[in-house]
């Protein structure tokens, strides 16, 4: 029961810190891009393999999409995450840059360390306790006979 709650434990932890660890690249490879991104005159960036984001300008009057390679299946929540962030360049106006990360990889880790805290952490812990309960029979052989000895 301990055991399980320590594993329990780790393994909320370590998805947190991956969780935290995703979204600072997602945050940070928008800014980038947003960085990147001006209007007089228009600058966009050119995406990257494996880069999806869709670049829109609103001067109030009318929105005006400036790029967009965004897959359909962007709401899907298990294939992607993406986050939106703003700037508000001095002409007037606001550049918004969604941008979008394929979150397979993200997925496929948090189940390996899934896997591994859950089936191959308590194997071994058993594993473990086994040999030593059988290497400790072993070593205190001679110790229990000399007890035996003495005890006759």
């Amino acid at each position: 029961m301990c055991v399980s709650v320590i594993i329990y434990s780790l393994y909320k932890n370590a998805k947190t810190e991956l969780d935290k660890s995703f979204s600072i690249q997602l945050r940070s490879s928008a800014s980038t891009i947003l960085q990147k991104t001006d209007i007089d005159p228009i600058t966009l960036p050119l995406p990257k393999s494996g880069e999806f984001f869709r670049i829109v300008y609103d001067n109030k009057i009318r929105k005006t999409k400036l790029f967009d390679n965004l897959p359909k299946d962007i709401s899907d929540k298990n294939k992607w995450r993406r986050i939106a962030v703003k700037k508000y360049p001095e002409n007037g106006g606001i550049i918004s840059v969604e941008y979008a990360l394929s979150a397979e990889q993200y997925h496929a880790g948090i189940q390996k360390l899934r896997t591994l805290l859950y089936i191959y952490l308590p194997i071994a812990f058993l594993v473990a306790f086994l040999g030593g309960y059988l290497l400790s029979g072993f070593f205190l052989r001679p110790l229990r006979r000399i007890v035996s000895n003495a005890n006759k």
